[in-house]
């Protein structure tokens, strides 16, 4: 079994899709940090907002690997 709050990355789908489905003890900064991407990037992908707490169960998509953070130049 993985350990409580460990990530373990989905494979991506042939067009570079992942879908994520958030698990007891995850925050937004532990799923950026295991899709090596920036907690922006992640809210951004899905329409989210910082302030809006995740639930358990929530699917997470985006591209996360290849897509910019749309907050850098």
């Amino acid at each position: 079994p993985t350990p409580v709050g460990m990530i373990v990355p989905n494979t991506p789908e042939a067009d570079g899709k992942i879908t994520h489905t958030v698990q007891y003890y995850q925050t937004l900064t532990t799923i950026a940090q295991a899709y090596q991407t920036e907690v922006d990037t992640l809210l951004y992908l899905n329409g989210w907002q910082i302030d809006w707490p995740l639930q358990i169960g929530q699917k997470l998509v985006g591209n996360f690997q290849r897509a910019a953070n749309p907050l850098e130049g």
